[in-house]
């Protein structure tokens, strides 16, 4: 494969992200990554798929919901509890996948900073314009900032 394809379009990327790069470029129409997303700290799924297959997946998704700054936990429901509390302390465990070398990815089911009741990463549980949130300045937009950044320094 061409260097080109695994070249990070950051200059000061770290040498991790290279060897990640590289090593999906070598692999590319050779072999295919297989992954799981875990819905909770349990990771009931990744252990059903290593008692069955007796491997691991490359790649292993993790949740960030319970790192949301906007839990409006006196407006929520008990299923939206379970979710978050199910999600207590994930980055400890995307840290220990890293520490195996596997490959992460994460998802944040952002909940609403403004105008939202229970899940209000759902669109029906908010009146969160989200048009607004990419003009400066605006509520939407000083929220949506604010809480990129909480959740920047969460990850650092």
């Amino acid at each position: 494969m061409s260097d080109k394809l695994y070249t990070p379009s950051n200059p000061n990327a770290q040498q991790g992200v290279r060897n990640v790069l590289k090593y999906l470029s070598d692999i590319t129409y050779e072999k295919i990554i297989t992954g799981q997303h875990t819905q909770t700290m349990a990771q009931e799924e990744l252990h059903l798929i290593e008692k069955v297959t007796g491997k691991q997946p490359a790649l292993l998704g993790f949740e960030l919901l319970s790192y949301s700054p906007n839990i409006n936990y006196s407006d929520t429901d008990d299923e939206c509890m379970t979710e978050v509390t199910e999600n207590y302390g994930t980055l400890k465990r995307v840290w220990e996948w890293a520490e195996k070398k596997g490959l992460i990815t994460m998802c944040w089911h952002w909940f609403s900073p403004l105008y939202g009741r229970s899940k209000s990463f759902f669109s029906e549980n908010t009146d969160f314009d989200a048009s607004k949130a990419v003009i400066d300045s605006t509520p939407e937009n000083k929220a949506l900032l604010s809480d990129m950044d909480t959740m920047a320094g969460i990850l650092r």
